[in-house]
Parts: structure tokens; C-alpha cells; sequence
């Protein structure tokens, strides 16, 4: 009997343990209703100048570019984005 009232008093003492470190550890994200998100434009199409603009009133910086030939899309224009149009 004392030893399964001393491994009750272990259990519950680790127990009490674990979830103490768990929470100093990992706390709790604050209020996920409380976010912020940003839509993001549709740019494909658009000239760099227009983008970066468009980017701008939001907020947002405009990352390096690359170059990128496309049958479609005019010379100077965005072919490409990321992260991908829509909230962020």
C-alpha cells in the first residue's frame, strides 16, 4: 500500500511537473482572432514599376527580381509571384 501511495505522489508531482515546464516552454499564441492579414494583389501581367507601386500602398517591399522569358506576358512585365495572390 505505501508504495502505490508513493508512486501516486510521483505521478502527480511529475505530472504537475511536466505541464509547468510545458507551459513556460511553449506558451500560448496570443489571440488568433486578433491577426491581421494582408491580400495580397494578383501582379501577373503588371509592368515592375506598376507592381512595386501597387506593393507600396500596401505596405509591402518588392524583393529582388529575376528575368524570365514568357511568350505571353510583354518584356518588363511580372510573369511570376510569391507568395501567390490572396490573404497572407
Amino acid at each position: 500500500m505505501r508504495f502505490l501511495r508513493l508512486a501516486l505522489v510521483f505521478a502527480a508531482l511529475f505530472g504537475v511537473g511536466y505541464a509547468y515546464a510545458a507551459m513556460r516552454l511553449f506558451p500560448a499564441a496570443e489571440d488568433p482572432t486578433d491577426v491581421d492579414f494582408t491580400d495580397i494583389p494578383d501582379l501577373t501581367g503588371v509592368s515592375l514599376a506598376e507592381a512595386g507601386e501597387r506593393l507600396s500602398a500596401l505596405g509591402l517591399v518588392s524583393p529582388e527580381q529575376g528575368s524570365l522569358h514568357h511568350g505571353e506576358i510583354p518584356t518588363g512585365a511580372v510573369v511570376a509571384q510569391r507568395p501567390l495572390p490572396g490573404p497572407l
